[in-house]
């Protein structure tokens, strides 16, 4: 759909301006190379954010490779010569994953809701069509994730909303960003995707049993799990 775009500039996005606190803390040498920043609860009491915004800085700072991220042990400072300050201007034209997941559960949820008064009997073959090829591609990521997007793609045309189907290959397609990006691929796993594929029976429940109410639930705790997951991982 090439009516909805990002706006070029997302000005005053906060983990962007704790991002920049953390990188000049680096430069006067508060935080020395190869050192490993403080906690994660400690520097977002003392920073006066949340743990949500904090996850989001250390992403950018990532990118910038300003920081290596290593999950179960720190985050830890890059000497200078490693740093690509170059991807800064990129990481203002994103939205960050929590902004995305927020968007996706208002709206995912009411089209599931949607879904449940309104799908016909060869769009809830269809569903369990694809449910059946993301549990048989549990040990493939890249298929697996294809045919997620399609699931939900389908419960938006489903849905009988003429946008739905747009806004959902929308907010889809920013999954492919760099910030989102570098997040999803730290936290993909076997055991995720099977716990997924029980996420999406129950949203299929929900709309083939005509109870909207069960099938937007479902589709909100589905998208809560994946923004636990954003918080859950040990760094």
């Amino acid at each position: 759909m090439n009516g909805i775009k990002i706006p070029k500039y997302l000005p005053n996005r906060r983990y962007n301006q704790i991002a920049q606190q953390l990188i000049e803390a680096i430069q006067i040498g508060e935080y020395l190379v190869g050192e490993k920043l403080p906690p994660e609860r400690e520097l977002a009491e003392n920073m006066s954010v949340s743990r949500t915004t904090l996850r989001e800085a250390f992403i950018a700072l990532e990118l910038m490779r300003y920081v290596d991220i290593r999950i179960g042990s720190g985050i830890y400072v890059l000497p200078e010569t490693a740093r690509e300050v170059g991807n800064s201007p990129k990481l203002q034209h994103y939205p960050g994953p929590s902004d995305q997941l927020e968007m996706r559960r208002l709206i995912e949820g009411h089209l599931a809701y949607k879904a449940a008064l309104n799908a016909e009997k060869k769009d809830i073959i269809k569903l369990q069509e694809l449910l059946d090829l993301m549990d048989q591609h549990k040990k493939n990521a890249a298929k697996f994730e294809k045919f997620d997007q399609q699931f939900h793609l389908a419960i938006a045309k489903s849905s009988r909303n003429v946008l739905g189907p747009n806004l959902v290959n929308w907010l889809w397609n920013l999954r492919e960003a760099e910030m989102f990006f570098s997040w999803s691929s730290k936290t993909q796993s076997e055991n995720y995707r099977q716990s997924s594929v029980r996420d999406h029976e129950k949203i299929l429940k929900g709309i083939s049993r005509r109870t909207p109410d069960v099938a937007m639930t479902a589709m909100q705790h589905h998208i809560d799990v994946i923004r636990e997951r954003f918080l859950e991982q040990n760094i």
